[in-house]
């Protein structure tokens, strides 16, 4: 995927002065300076960029003057994960007693399309709070990273010279203007590319982004699943009195765990013979099971998500 557009050119980059956008490394230099009043944010190992918030009109310099902010406005750059992480786990289902000790995170299936949207807002840098910055596309950028524009802490212009030595990237002017506008809190929308813009093929450059950012991190379950899950995990358990699950064979119990249309199936079976409208025997119930289990219209009614 191509994402340069988010960041200024090489050519583009102005070595010589800070702009609202700019991201810097804590070099030794500024966790120096932000220790002087923010120990935290100078040494906590995930917050190893920041991004200048502070308007670039107020961080001009004229004829060696400082300029006329006295403060630099820095907002921290973590890991996206980090960010994600904290999303899903609202989402996730709450693993007590016997299953507490479940080793891979399960999130519920009826808030994924939740979850996506607000992926694709913080890929679009629509997502209130936050400024996705992708790996891909600059050199600088080591891993993909999220500015959490609440989190901010301010150096007095003292500190210009540290701040511009630790530069490594520029926003183009368009993104500039969007860290103002989400950090303004103004009544304008600035209107930027989408990330995928660029792509031949904008919907696969976005679930590449999804399987990252939301299936690697995570197993979503319908609640029929989950309680499949739980089945399986006591029966385990029986058989394995106390060991300890390891995230292989947590992997085996979700993979043998039915899916959302052949738990349907089974509910339709049981509820046709429950009122003796399904009375033919282990045959029939079978040939209906599959017809069922088979049927893609009734996958779509189930899970809209899937493609035609």
């Amino acid at each position: 995927m191509t994402f340069e557009f988010v960041y200024a050119t090489p050519s583009e980059t102005s070595l010589d002065k800070l702009l609202q956008g700019d991201i810097l490394f804590r070099s030794s230099d500024l966790s120096k300076a932000i220790d002087q009043a923010h120990s935290y944010y100078a040494t906590e190992k995930s917050y190893s960029h920041f991004m200048v918030v502070t308007q670039s009109c107020d961080l001009v310099r004229r004829n060696n003057r400082p300029p006329r902010s006295r403060y630099i406005t820095l907002a921290a750059v973590r890991p996206v994960g980090i960010h994600i992480d904290r999303l899903l786990k609202k989402y996730e289902f709450q693993l007590e007693g016997a299953y507490e000790d479940f080793p891979l995170p399960i999130c519920q299936k009826e808030y994924e399309g939740l979850v996506k949207d607000r992926v694709e807002n913080l890929l679009h840098n629509t997502h209130e709070g936050f400024f996705f910055l992708p790996a891909e596309g600059h050199s600088a950028i080591p891993e993909n990273l999220c500015a959490f524009l609440p989190l901010t802490i301010a150096l007095r212009s003292v500190h210009y010279d540290v701040c511009l030595a630790s530069k490594v990237a520029q926003l183009s002017e368009i993104f500039q203007a969007k860290v103002g506008w989400l950090t303004g809190n103004q009544y304008s929308r600035i209107g930027t590319p989408d990330l995928e813009e660029n792509e031949s093929d904008p919907q696969a450059a976005k679930e590449g982004y999804y399987d990252e950012l939301i299936y690697r991190r995570a197993v979503w379950l319908s609640a029929g699943q989950f309680r499949s899950l739980k089945s399986l995990v006591s029966e385990w358990k029986k058989e394995n009195p106390g060991a300890n699950m390891d995230e292989v064979t947590a992997s085996k119990l979700l993979q043998s765990i039915p899916n959302q249309q052949s738990l349907v199936a089974e509910r339709i079976i049981n509820l046709l013979l429950g009122n003796g409208a399904l009375t033919g025997g282990i045959q029939e119930q079978t040939r209906i099971r599959r017809l069922l289990e088979n049927d893609r219209p009734l996958g779509r009614l189930i899970q809209p998500n899937l493609t035609a």
